[in-house]
């Protein structure tokens, strides 16, 4: 390093080596991609620092600054060029965002070319980037034996078999693994410094076990035209023939092992290309990527717009792959068709111009320097502008968030190194203007990367919510992504998708109509859209306050799938919805008196829609083929809606397939084949390795309620379904409760169906201590009795947290009764009867039985005795003043207070049916009495002041 250079140029390059490291070595796992998200918020804020730390140091005159090179020129035209395409696009907002990507890359372009001039600096960065890479590779092996700290990896998928790494994916992760090995051989070509080949093993081994095949491909060309330059120059002596046939002749032989390579693999194979599903794919995006070029040859579709403006182009075989992985290719998988599809062909020709140039302008230095140092550096960029390309031709280079900024940095190592040892500077009144409008840039650029961040950030948090079904909390999130980049159609379409989770479908509708405006071909968003549609227009069918007109809904939901059809024929999802679009308009049709032929066109085309939907392998059977048998019964062929129901309740038996099922056999008189097929479903759940103890119960319920139904009745089928049901799970009250009101709530049959699930043993559980108690036999004692009762309360009570009243009522009254009347009958003392008695009032209060509570403290009163009996008269008082018998609650109370005069409880209970029975006086005297106490317990103290603060 020369001993004269000013400070700045030490400080900016150390911050250069800086964020290439992290760069590489960046993630959050909080973000949508762990990986992605933070290395580009990492590029923008330290193009931001580098373009303003040398702006400030070329205004102090603190730096020398140098014109850019034959590269800048390169880049400064390719960059206005694809600004004209982004403000020419269709979709300028988007493509303008995607632009200052490119734009970011120029202003590091232009600051790392004046800062690196000599081979100690470039060394240097090398040795940092390589460093980096390896440690990452490192961590990759980590991932490999099991151990990974970042719980953004998911290790049951293919990718990361392959060692994502801190790249987030194998295939990003190769694109730099290949680039810092031709680093890798240029810093260790010298004999001094072998020792760095030793980076090479890691970030080798970690490029062989991503698997990537155009990796190898890279570098084998980088290595060929390396060969190929060091042969013509001893052939030719002379570097300017040199370098253009070194080129030519590893284009023309790369081109021969292609064709060689082809026809090796036509004779094993018998076919003329590789058709992996892979290769599959990128052969098909080829196609469509060429069909777009040609539609829009001069200004393209705009920066990243090809995502946007694909689907139209797709082939047959990219509509399936979307159809069956819910995929879409983002790029093109090759940077120049990618660059034509942005910006058109001239973009295209200025990035190759960029690369080849910078190919030509390496291989020239190799050959021209005499410095012995300089030359392994010269080549290996040389080697790694030519990997670029090669990579760039099977994949999306360009666009990774570690290689695209690498090759800048490398283009600016390149231009630095070109210039003299000690060049001439650029007036500086020539060069503040650039640099003052790259920092320009550098300021836009954070900005808009800074708020893809945050978006990001937010839809992480959206995603997972609405994962978890919290829709109001997850729309939150996916606002506030919306609001820091309002030009994405993403976070629109995830608010669409949460609110109508939520059942928001005026909201619903308006956000993903503003996500379709944004990319009009967005299929996730469409196909949301027509749902929206028909959701409101179902809900106002049923209900005819809102909305207004249900027909209009429904054309609207029609003609968003038809357009998801268009661009995907075999989305049987969509499919699917068309067909519920199509029933939702016959049932309307019928309801509003239109002719039976209008209907009847409405059900044979929603039949056939759902038929084509479950053709196709419908990830919703159940609910296509539950939808098929309603379109077949309003057309009147019930041998068909029997077996779609048969096919439904095969995929899944759920509550409303075997509703529906059932009243579909009642109207038929089908109840045989019902019954046949519902105890199939049974015997193919039990037959599961991990059977569904919660299905195979609903089908014996079911069952059950089809054996009821039947014209002559079959109770011995009823009984045995739902003995069966209930052996699978005694714990449950509703079972119990049900099989009680089928036995008219006679024990003895019940203790049958009890000795009768202990003996099968098939439980997983205890039948409940209240149930089990009125059921044992011999009976249970007077104490066992109490307990049960608490039991019994408790699971009211918990019960009654997610139950309506009257479910509650139905599940838990017999057991009321029962207890009632098996603590009246059982042998033992009358204090132990009293006790369970008293315990009991509070579960027929609970069930709303406050004159069955009320007889029941009046006989636990008369079999009590003592502080016992006092508490019951407390609690007889409470059950009075709520049933508003406050003159019947005074005299209970008084009762007791005779028992236990002092009782600081009786007392304030006293108080209180005093204050409901509106005698005040008396109730604020004892309330004063007990303020008076010294030592009365707090909480009884804080209750006697709320009480006194009442009365006041």
């Amino acid at each position: 390093m020369n001993k004269q250079e000013p400070t700045p140029g030490r400080w900016l390059r150390a911050l250069t080596e800086v964020y290439v490291v992290a760069l590489t070595l960046g993630i959050y796992p909080y973000t949508v991609d762990a990986a992605t998200d933070l290395k580009r918020l990492i590029t923008v804020w330290s193009v931001l620092l580098l373009a303003l730390g040398y702006l400030v140091a070329l205004l102090r005159k603190r730096i020398v600054a140098r014109p850019p090179g034959i590269l800048g020129g390169i880049v400064a035209v390719y960059v206005g060029y694809t600004l004209f395409a982004a403000l020419y696009s269709p979709h300028r907002a988007y493509a303008f965002t995607q632009w200052t990507t490119s734009a970011m890359h120029a202003v590091l372009y232009l600051v790392v070319a004046q800062l690196y001039s000599s081979v100690a600096q470039v060394r240097r960065l090398m040795i940092v980037t390589c460093a980096a890479v390896a440690i990452s590779s490192l961590y990759g092996f980590s991932q490999y034996a099991g151990y990974d700290p970042f719980p953004w990896a998911q290790r049951t998928t293919e990718e990361y078999r392959h060692l994502p790494s801190t790249f987030g994916n194998p295939n990003y992760a190769g694109h730099t693994l290949i680039l810092a090995l031709t680093m890798v051989v240029g810093l260790g070509w010298s004999k001094g410094s072998r020792r760095y080949l030793l980076l090479g093993v890691p970030i080798g081994l970690h490029f062989l076990m991503t698997g990537m095949r155009s990796g190898r491909i890279a570098l084998a060309a980088a290595a060929l035209l390396i060969i190929f330059t060091y042969l013509a120059y001893r052939w030719t002596q002379k570097r300017a023939r040199a370098v253009p046939l070194a080129i030519a002749g590893t284009v023309i032989a790369g081109l021969l092992g292609v064709v060689l390579l082809l026809a090796v693999y036509r004779i094993q194979s018998g076919r003329s290309l590789p058709l992996d599903p892979s290769l599959l794919l990128r052969y098909n995006s080829y196609y469509g990527a060429s069909k777009m070029v040609l539609n829009h040859p001069l200004a393209g579709f705009g920066p990243g717009a090809y995502v946007i403006e694909n689907p139209p182009y797709w082939t047959g075989y990219e509509q399936l792959w979307f159809a069956t992985e819910s995929k879409v290719n983002e790029h093109v998988h090759n940077d120049l068709l990618e660059e034509a599809v942005s910006a058109g062909l001239p973009a295209a020709g200025l990035y190759l111009a960029f690369l080849l140039s910078a190919i030509f302008q390496s291989l020239s230095m190799a050959l021209a320097t005499a410095e012995s140092a300089r030359r392994p550096l010269a080549f290996a960029m040389a080697a790694f502008f030519t990997a670029f390309i090669m990579d760039g031709l099977f994949g999306f280079n360009l666009h990774v968030p570690v290689s695209a900024p690498l090759l800048f940095v490398m283009a600016g190592v390149l231009e630095g190194l070109s210039f003299n040892s000690q060049p001439l500077a650029a007036p500086r009144r020539a060069m503040t203007p650039l640099y003052a409008a790259a920092a320009g840039f550098a300021i836009l650029g954070a900005v808009l990367g800074t708020g893809n961040f945050l978006a990001s950030y937010n839809m992480y948090y959206g995603e997972v919510y609405a994962d978890h079904k919290e829709h109001k909390r997850a729309l939150s999130y996916f606002a506030a992504a919306h609001d820091w980049t309002p030009w994405k159609w993403e976070p629109l379409c995830a608010m669409g998708q949460s609110a109508r989770g939520a059942n928001q479908l005026d909201d619903a509708i308006v956000w993903l109509k503003q996500s379709l405006a944004r990319n009009p071909n967005h299929l996730p968003a469409l196909d949301a859209l027509a749902r929206a549609y028909a959701d409101r227009a179902a809900r106002g069918a049923a209900q005819s306050a809102a909305p207004a007109n249900p027909e209009a809904d429904l054309r609207d939901a029609e003609a968003a799938a038809d357009r998801v059809i268009e661009l995907c024929p075999g989305l049987s999802e969509t499919i699917e919805c068309r067909g519920r679009i199509n029933s939702l308009q016959a049932v309307i049709a019928m309801r509003s008196g239109k002719e039976s032929a209008v209907s009847t066109g409405f059900w044979k085309q929603a039949r056939t829609q759902l038929e084509t939907a479950a053709k196709l392998g419908t990830r919703n059977r159940s609910r296509v083929q539950r939808m098929l048998a309603e379109a077949c019964i309003a057309l009147s062929d019930a041998d068909a809606a029997q077996s779609a129901f048969a096919r439904s309740i095969e995929a899944t038996p759920d509550d409303e397939t075997l509703r529906a099922f059932l009243s579909f056999a009642a109207k038929t008189n089908r109840y045989p084949a019902f019954v046949d097929l519902v105890n199939a479903a049974i015997a193919h759940q039990r037959a599961q390795r991990s059977p569904d103890r919660g299905v195979i119960v609903r089908l014996y319920l079911t069952l059950a309620d089809a054996h009821g139904n039947m014209r002559a009745g079959d109770r011995d089928g009823e009984n045995g379904a739902l003995v069966n049901a209930l052996a699978l799970a005694p714990g449950r009250y509703d079972l119990w409760a049900r099989y009680a009101r089928f036995q008219d709530f006679q024990l003895p049959p019940l203790k049958s169906a009890r000795e009768s699930i202990v003996r099968r043993g098939e439980a997983t559980e205890e039948i409940p201590a209240p149930i089990d108690a009125i059921l044992r036999d011999p009976a249970a004692s007077a104490r066992d009795l109490s307990l049960a009762v608490t039991a019994a309360g408790q699971a009211c009570l918990n019960s009654a947290k997610n139950s309506p009243p009257e479910m509650l009522r139905q599940n838990f009254i017999w057991i009321a009764n029962a207890l009632r009347s098996q603590i009246s009958a059982v042998a033992g003392n009358d204090s132990e009867k009293g006790k369970a008695l008293r315990a009991l009032a509070p579960l027929f209060a609970a069930l709303k039985e406050g004159e069955a509570a009320d007889q029941i403290l009046t006989t636990a009163e008369s079999l009590l005795s003592g502080v016992d009996r006092v508490y019951c008269l407390l609690e007889h008082a409470d059950l009075l003043v709520q049933h508003e018998r406050y003159q019947e609650a005074v005299t209970a109370a008084e009762r007791a207070r005779a028992l236990a005069p002092d009782h600081p409880l009786v007392m304030f209970g006293l108080a209180r049916a005093y204050a409901s029975a509106d005698r005040r006086t008396e109730a604020k005297a004892i309330l004063d009495t007990l303020m008076n106490i010294p030592r009365l317990e707090k909480p009884l103290r804080e209750q006697v002041e709320q009480e006194a603060a009442r009365l006041r």
